[in-house]
């Protein structure tokens, strides 16, 4: 509940925010909220938390991957734990019973409003055990709360509008739109199929928005890179080039 209510601020005070600075946005701003979503949607959301904690992906040197831990608590999608655990029972169970956002459930998923429906346990936990071994991950669960506003405070006394245009703005973006992949990504009547998965999941192949090659993840969920044709394009491979070790 708490999370949900730390979700529901951030989306309430963006939509605040752009009504009160309306006639303030300019072009500097948009850009602004361009590279607010390429750190939030592409880093620290799809490269991060869904293709290094959830998948392993990857490999990250110790001080890239606890920067990143506690910087991801600004996407407000709970501890990276937490969300690789509760991922990873989407891929156990994709389009069946247990699914842990199922496409079934359409504006719930959408929004994540039943994100406390299907809440992780303390089982699905262990199927993140590499994480729960690294002292930063288990700090960020205990203290997520406190890590959000530690670190989006300094953003809002430095400046409103930066606080709103790099954090809260690209951040509802991600949420809802990471929503709204679960959904469209999992309808046959939208996309194309390259591999016969034992789920309904399809690209979309939406050129910017990650995710939308779902049918190519679910495939090969721990590939760094999610494209297999050449129409297809995967910017988060160029985002993990320049990270990994």
């Amino acid at each position: 509940m708490k999370l949900f209510t730390l979700q529901f601020m951030c989306q309430l005070i963006s939509f605040y925010g752009i009504y009160h600075y309306w006639n303030d946005f300019s072009l500097a701003w948009v850009l602004v909220i361009i590279l607010g979503m390429q750190v939030f949607t592409l880093t620290l959301f799809e490269c991060f938390m869904h293709r290094y904690c959830s998948h392993n992906s990857y490999k990250l040197n110790h001080y890239v991957e606890s920067f990143l831990t506690y910087f991801s608590t600004l996407c407000t999608f709970g501890p990276a734990l937490t969300f690789a655990a509760n991922h990873k029972k989407h891929h156990r169970n994709s389009d069946k019973e247990g699914d842990s956002h199922p496409a079934s459930d359409g504006l719930k998923t959408y929004f994540w409003f039943n994100i406390n429906k299907y809440h992780t346990t303390s089982r699905d936990i262990l199927s993140v055990r590499r994480l729960m071994k690294k002292k930063h991950f288990n700090i960020q669960s205990k203290h997520y709360f406190k890590i959000w506003f530690l670190l989006f405070t300094p953003f809002v006394l430095i400046n409103p509008m930066f606080a709103l245009c790099f954090i809260l703005i690209p951040g509802v973006i991600t949420f809802n739109v990471s929503g709204i992949v679960n959904v469209i990504c999992h309808n046959l009547n939208l996309g194309y199929r390259n591999f016969d998965t034992n789920d309904n999941s399809v690209n979309i192949n939406l050129l910017f928005i990650p995710g939308t090659l779902h049918n190519n993840h679910h495939n090969n969920p721990g590939s760094p890179s999610v494209k297999v044709k050449w129409h297809e394009l995967d910017i988060g491979e160029y985002v993990i080039k320049a990270i990994r070790t």
